[in-house]
Order: C-alpha cells, then sequence, then structure tokens
C-alpha cells in the first residue's frame, strides 16, 4: 500500500495561533476549541523572540567557513590568543559564580 492511498488521513487545519485540529474540514468555533489549553512559560517565549532575532544557530555559515578555509590554507589565519583566553575565563568565571 502506498502512503498516499490513506484516505483515513486528513491534514491538521489552523484557523487561527494555537487552534489545530485533526479532521475539522470547516471554519473553528470558539466551542470547538473551547475545551484546549495550551499553556507557553515566559522563557519559552523570550527564547522564540531571540531565535527570530538570531536566526538557527544550527545554520552553517558557509560563506564564513570558506574564507576561514582559505586563510588557513594560505597560511594567513591569526588567532588573537589573548582574545580567546578571555572569553574563555569569562565563561568559565561566569559558570562558577552563577
Amino acid at each position: 500500500m502506498k502512503i498516499g492511498d490513506r484516505k483515513d488521513l486528513v491534514s491538521p487545519r489552523v484557523a487561527e495561533v494555537g487552534a489545530v485540529r485533526r479532521g475539522v474540514t470547516g471554519p473553528l468555533t470558539a466551542a470547538a476549541v473551547a475545551d484546549d489549553v495550551v499553556s507557553v512559560s515566559d522563557a519559552a517565549r523570550e527564547l522564540a523572540v531571540l531565535r527570530i532575532g538570531v536566526g538557527d544557530p544550527m545554520r552553517v555559515r558557509t560563506e564564513k567557513v570558506s574564507e576561514l578555509r582559505a586563510a588557513m590554507a594560505r597560511g594567513e589565519y591569526r588567532v588573537d590568543t589573548e582574545h580567546v583566553a578571555r572569553d574563555l575565563l569569562r565563561d568559565v568565571l561566569g559558570q562558577l559564580l552563577s
């Protein structure tokens, strides 16, 4: 059986933010969603806002990676060791003090 042959599956429909119902074919009414409750913490809201501003943290910046690889291949890549050490200490001290 092909997946496409399944006639009993119906795609969920979204009528408004937070209102998803499987198998609903018409517009959703207040009575249809009255029993559904979703709670989102303040931290989750803040993370969602940050993700919109920052973008996907797992995205690879291919241009930057290509530039760094080319600089390494030419022998022109230099590391600011003081900057790296300062950031490392800041992170470690921040974790110890929190």
